[in-house]
């Protein structure tokens, strides 16, 4: 199993070691995840500013409610599939439902829409966590570091990007 550092400007970690290709990866997917649950989480309610105010946090309970019972269920039957295909599938579906949620013209169905992308969104997570354990299982703690760091920098960036972004094109395409 090659060495896992955390990245320098270089690319390489302490004493020299690089982070391996395959865990760059899972960082990016984290990362995309992140943002877009943050993103999402941070900009429903406004993006619903055509329901009453009710509704509208009703939708972002609904999709962190989604998100809780995603990882229950992921939780009982993710063992039985490999992790890096399930985080794509639920990642695939969870594109599918926000795209979906956004273009709708009817809250109901833009509300149940982001209610599904939230069970989508549910087992993202931790999958990619698994994967990159069963990658590098000896390395546990620079693999979680990486990772965690990845989710913390999307998490800072993205919603105020969002934000930005809403301002030129719409919140929609955010």
């Amino acid at each position: 199993v090659p060495p896992v550092a955390t990245a320098t400007p270089s690319g390489r970690g302490p004493g020299g070691r690089r982070v391996p290709l395959p865990l760059l990866f899972l960082a990016l997917a984290i990362a995309c995840y992140v943002a877009s649950e943050t993103g999402v989480s941070s900009w429903l309610v406004r993006f619903l500013d055509a329901a009453p105010i009710g509704v509208a946090t009703l939708a972002l309970s609904l999709f962190w409610g989604g998100l809780a019972i995603g990882r229950l269920v992921a939780s009982r039957v993710g063992d039985r599939f490999p992790p890096i295909a399930v985080a794509t599938a639920c990642s695939l579906a969870a594109g599918v439902a926000l795209g979906a949620a956004v273009v709708v013209p009817w809250i109901a169905a833009s509300i149940a829409l982001f209610a599904i992308a939230g069970v989508a969104c549910g087992p993202i997570y931790p999958m990619i966590v698994a994967s990159a354990g069963a990658l590098y299982p000896a390395r546990a703690n620079a693999v979680s570091g990486v990772l965690t760091a990845a989710a913390v920098a999307a998490s800072a960036l993205y919603p105020p990007a969002m934000g930005f972004i809403s301002n030129g094109v719409g919140l929609g395409v955010g």
